[in-house]
């Protein structure tokens, strides 16, 4: 869907969405092995005396990353998140293509093609019906590159243009970031927040716990990433873009069912929408009627649920299309 207007909310009311209840709205914990832990804790600091921090240490086979962040209530959260080293090798050599695998590919469209031709040519087929033949062959190869290219988190547009597929990594990920859900979700309940105190602690988190780094579109293996790194990478190395942190805070924000989302792309940028009644001043698109707070995961800019920044606002507010999808059916 795509939208060129962006509208201001003037209401004054408190901004409260979806009657969230804690317990009963999270997916199940991954059984994939592919995270170990994570652990949570909150502190206050009214001064401002905590500043963010990642620290990123590998030890007995798995990678430690410790997170510091501060919400926008000013509660200061800390969070450790453990990856085994052979389970991310694993995770990351699932993830984007390479050279090799497009040729695969062609290569078993031409098999199948010369087979064809060899087939039509021993038992004397027409003209048409080997026409047929090669039509059917051409229908499954396109059906072969578009599952191949979902399965390793990309999509092939009708105009055969590869690019990642965001809400698909997003759903890939949900239950390996459910483990990051709970601990969040376990602050809140100490804390006693709400449902806004929840989502401004995992956007802090990917905002300013997350450094800001824009992946290469080829990493060292030969493998087109697309410019993303996905969501057990970025949180395990402490780093991403734009649109790796908006798949990341997806995929954490996407094990509640109440919680409705929206990644944006506006030209050269990702954010992402929250679908609640906004308050005063928020900036927010609708969606089938339905209004929706922007985010902004990238960072490191400290921005709570409903400012952007000002280049993403410029943009924006000129009037550029901008393109909208949902994470949900609307």
């Amino acid at each position: 869907m795509r939208l060129s207007i962006l509208v201001f909310a003037l209401c004054a009311s408190v901004c409260v969405f979806l009657g969230l209840k804690w317990d009963g709205r999270l997916a199940s914990r991954p059984e994939n092995g592919i995270l170990l832990r994570s652990q949570a804790a909150y502190g206050f600091s009214g001064s401002g005396e905590r500043r963010p921090f990642r620290n990123v240490a590998r030890r007995g086979g798995e990678q430690d990353t410790s997170y510091g962040f501060l919400n926008f209530n000013s509660d200061f959260i800390t969070l450790n998140y453990a990856v085994a080293l052979a389970a991310l090798r694993d995770y990351m050599a699932n993830f984007g293509y390479t050279d090799q695998d497009l040729d695969d590919l062609k290569n078993w469209r031409k098999k199948v093609h010369e087979l064809a031709y060899k087939n039509a040519v021993e038992k004397g087929y027409s003209q048409e019906t080997y026409d047929g033949m090669l039509r059917n062959i051409d229908a499954e190869y396109s059906e072969k590159k578009q599952e191949f290219f979902t399965s390793r988190g990309f999509r092939l547009t009708p105009d055969n243009v590869i690019g990642a597929d965001i809400p698909g990594i997003v759903g890939k990920n949900r239950e390996r970031m459910n483990v990051v859900a709970r601990e969040l979700e376990s602050v809140a309940q100490q804390r006693n927040y709400g449902s806004e105190d929840l989502v401004g602690a995992a956007l802090a988190l990917v905002q300013t716990g997350v450094m800001y780094r824009i992946p290469p579109s080829k990493d060292e293996n030969g493998r087109y990433t697309g410019g993303v790194i996905p969501p057990v990478a970025s949180l395990s190395e402490a780093w991403g873009d734009c649109d790796s942190k908006s798949a990341l805070l997806g995929s954490i924000l996407n094990n509640w069912n109440a919680i409705k989302l929206l990644v944006i792309a506006v030209p050269g940028h990702y954010l992402m929408a929250i679908c609640r009644p906004p308050g005063r001043g928020d900036l927010f698109v609708e969606y089938h009627g339905v209004k929706c707070v922007l985010m902004e995961p990238a960072g490191p800019a400290w921005l709570a649920p409903g400012t952007v920044g000002a280049d993403t606002r410029e943009m924006i507010t000129a009037g550029q299309d901008f393109e909208l999808e949902p994470f949900f059916k609307p």
